[in-house]
């Protein structure tokens, strides 16, 4: 929130603090900035980051997933750190979104996929890229792509054995895609037993590799009773086998989320009944984003 005495118009935010990977800030985009504040001075904004994207012309489109593919080759682990933040989402999801996209756009887009699960696999961090591909798998551009294009010759297919080979957890994700794939051969009877037996194993995927635990506690489970006193936590077993790596995933996964949220739950509890333990959580009133 600014200062009573500043406008909008005393804001500084310096484009050299735009992160170096991200499609650019323009104007008309919605920006978010967190503000640094001097006692009498000018306020200055700093990590400032698009949430909405205004519309680009296509050669801009086109310059900027050029520079991307080009800087994801000799920077690897660098941009992909930045690009596929939750921070930057606002991109992908412009880039997957945008109206009127031309065919030169979509097959670069694709690419760029295709490179970003590739590398991820290979930096180890494919989970990081997961938020990004579920956004391109859901974006218009890629249903206007499969609409218009020979699917014989497709990128789409390309990309589809990519999820595959380094995603196989998240191939039920691509369930949708598959099916639009092979819409026209869904009649024959190799193609039908074909799609049976990909489903079978998408589901199989899913249900071993998914929790149905959410990462994040909602408000409910926040306000409700302790996490660590919850009886849906099992006890680590150290003196006998678990009955399937589903199990013991699972354990762990819930024994670690408790731990993790259960500190910020008790200071949520304390600050609504405004005995805040200053030590366990800093608490910033006032705040208005």
């Amino acid at each position: 929130m600014l200062p009573k005495e500043c406008g909008w118009e005393d804001l500084m935010v310096p484009i050299n603090k735009f992160p170096e990977f991200v499609l650019d800030m323009r104007k008309h985009d919605l920006v978010t900035v967190k503000l640094n504040v001097k006692q009498g001075g000018r306020p200055k904004g700093k990590r400032a980051h698009v949430i909405r994207y205004h519309d680009r012309t296509d050669d801009e489109v086109i310059a900027y997933l050029d520079k991307l593919a080009h800087d994801l080759r000799f920077e690897t682990r660098k941009v992909l750190l930045q690009v596929l933040s939750p921070t930057y989402s606002a991109q992908w999801l412009f880039l997957c979104n945008r109206d009127g996209t031309c065919e030169e756009i979509t097959r670069k887009v694709v690419d760029v996929m295709m490179k970003i699960i590739q590398y991820s696999d290979q930096y180890d961090i494919i989970d990081f890229s997961k938020e990004t591909i579920l956004i391109f798998l859901k974006g218009k551009l890629l249903v206007a792509y499969i609409r218009a294009t020979d699917l014989e010759n497709s990128d789409v297919i390309t990309f589809s054995k990519h999820v595959a080979s380094y995603m196989p957890g998240y191939f039920h994700k691509i369930m949708p895609l598959i099916e639009m794939l092979i819409s026209d051969s869904k009649g024959h009877p190799k193609v039908t037993l074909l799609l049976d037996i990909i489903k079978c194993f998408s589901k199989r995927g899913s249900s071993e590799q998914a929790s149905s635990t959410p990462l994040f506690p909602s408000t409910k489970e926040l306000l409700g009773q302790p996490m660590e006193r919850s009886e849906d936590l099992d006890p680590v077993k150290d003196k006998a086998p678990y009955s399937s790596y589903n199990e013991y995933e699972e354990t762990y996964f819930k024994l670690l989320r408790a731990e993790c949220f259960s500190s910020i739950q008790k200071g949520i509890l304390e600050l609504t009944k405004e005995v805040p333990d200053n030590y366990d959580m800093n608490c910033f009133k006032n705040i208005r984003l």
